[in-house]
């Protein structure tokens, strides 16, 4: 992870209500389920990074999927599944002070039409890819519900707790979705629109808010 996005990371989830998946009332994929054999194929994929890493260990949750009716009012050709796991040390590992997550995820969205994954969104990180899925989708923001829809998609697919806060248009292009200062940081989920108003790019940013200075 790059150190920015890692530092956003951070701070977002320190400050901002940082959101996990619910294992209590979340509604599990079972292995009967269509698309529990690809979600499998991603999970293994996760664990062959580890492997090949050899500084730690995943332990899984189950698939859980995701219900949200901004995320299947954009993505309709989509299903969605997360999964989270937290990390233990690898047994080749000899130094046990190795820093350890917990509390890692990612969602997973399926095209129901071949139960193909079309995209991987990690809970952590400055969420390029999902800025990818609305471009893919041809998702378009014309006005303020259009910018909540969007918003509302983005915390129920990163299992986010962020759905007060508001969006701002900066201008005709650009929206600040989950705009919110706090102490000294100002963060915001950019998204860049083209001419017809469609997405072209998304990500989140963290801007330092410069106290005035005294004459």
């Amino acid at each position: 992870m790059k150190p920015l996005a890692l530092f956003l990371t951070l701070a977002m989830s320190i400050t901002c209500s940082h959101g996990q998946i619910r294992h209590d009332t979340a509604i599990r994929v079972t292995k009967s389920d269509p698309i529990y054999t690809v979600l499998e194929e991603s999970r293994s994929q996760i664990e062959k990074r580890y492997e090949e890493s050899k500084r730690a260990l995943p332990v899984f949750s189950d698939w859980v999927q995701v219900q949200s009716p901004a995320a299947a009012r954009l993505f309709p050709s989509l299903r969605f599944a997360g999964i989270s796991w937290d990390e233990r040390a690898h047994p080749d590992v000899k130094d046990r002070t190795v820093n350890l997550a917990f509390g890692l995820q990612t969602t997973v969205g399926v095209q129901t039409s071949s139960n193909r994954i079309q995209v991987e969104l990690s809970g952590f990180g400055n969420y390029e890819a999902f800025g990818g899925l609305l471009a893919t989708n041809h998702v378009r923001i014309h006005d303020a519900a259009d910018a909540k829809t969007v918003w509302e998609a983005f915390c129920d697919l990163h299992f986010k707790h962020w759905q007060s806060q508001p969006s701002v248009k900066k201008s005709d292009k650009i929206w600040h979705l989950g705009d919110v200062t706090i102490d000294r940081f100002h963060y915001y989920y950019e998204v860049i629109l083209d001419d017809d108003h469609i997405v072209k790019s998304a990500g989140l940013h963290a801007d330092e808010v410069k106290k005035p200075v005294n004459k």
